[in-house]
């Protein structure tokens, strides 16, 4: 019985890691795309200006 309700609760818990995965995923790819972009928008007018 024990053993029973362990694989419930573990298998409960590896499913809902996976949504969780991929919003951390997405979250810091929109973070690092929010970072990166201001630099290459500076870049990018420095070099129409020349």
């Amino acid at each position: 019985m024990r053993l029973r309700a362990f694989r419930f609760l573990s298998e409960r818990y590896r499913r809902r890691e996976r949504p969780g995965n991929f919003a951390e995923l997405f979250l810091f790819a929109l973070i690092l795309i929010i970072a990166t972009w201001p630099m290459f928008s500076l870049a990018n007018a420095m070099a129409v200006m020349k």
